[in-house]
């Protein structure tokens, strides 16, 4: 999870969205993670991520730095676009697992940007339940069974 600076907008419209996803799939097409939830908001994205060979920071690095160059072009902004380091907080068991999926599912609910989770845009809700052809970047085995229908 990563918030924008001062809570500010990270993505204004769906272009900007739509970047972010292509170079995190860059990033997961080269190996170094496997994104299996996601959702993206306003001011901030939640990404449930593996990183088989700990290279976790160099994959954020490498999906972020070009997306805030390119935000930052077509925003007319300068500067950093995030508060801080990105959270990562390690799965430890199923159950955190499922709460884990859940969480970020239901993150466009609780803020009021779809009625709910099915209906949210930018997750990989629909997805991982088998309501949509699933993104070749996007790693649906883990996540599918805590996705609720």
């Amino acid at each position: 999870m990563n918030r924008g600076l001062r809570r500010l907008p990270i993505f204004l419209a769906d272009e900007d969205r739509g970047e972010f996803v292509r170079h995190c799939a860059r990033v997961c097409a080269d190996g170094l993670i496997e994104i299996h939830a996601y959702a993206l908001m306003t001011n901030h994205f939640h990404l449930l991520v593996r990183s088989p060979d700990s290279r976790l920071s160099e994959a954020v690095s490498l999906a972020l730095s070009p997306y805030v160059r390119g935000f930052n072009k077509r925003a007319c902004f300068d500067g950093p676009a995030f508060k801080d380091r990105y959270v990562n907080v390690r799965i430890w068991n199923d159950y955190h697992l499922a709460a884990t999926v859940q969480y970020i599912h239901d993150n466009p609910v609780r803020a009021g940007m779809a009625p709910r989770a099915d209906r949210a845009e930018w997750t990989s809700w629909r997805a991982l339940a088998g309501v949509e052809r699933a993104p070749k970047w996007l790693t649906t085995g883990v996540a599918r069974k805590w996705t609720r229908s």
